[in-house]
């Protein structure tokens, strides 16, 4: 990977969590979620590095939505 793919992965993910930063208990929020996710696990050929970080990036709104 170059580091322009690198760079885009990164805004990618903080993309994401900006646009799931505040989630609100639906079922649906997660669904739009997680198909969000498949279509940038795609996008990075299901990179390790792309799947551990979204991992964190998940971990991190559920936490927010439970401490809400």
């Amino acid at each position: 990977m170059d580091i322009k793919k690198y760079y885009e992965l990164f805004t990618d993910l903080w993309r994401l969590f900006k646009k799931y930063s505040s989630p609100d208990h639906s079922e649906s929020f997660w669904k739009l979620y997680a198909e969000d996710v498949k279509a940038l696990d795609s996008k990075y050929e299901y990179s390790e590095l792309f799947r551990n970080l979204v991992l964190a990036v998940t971990k991190e709104i559920m936490k927010i939505e439970r401490e809400r």
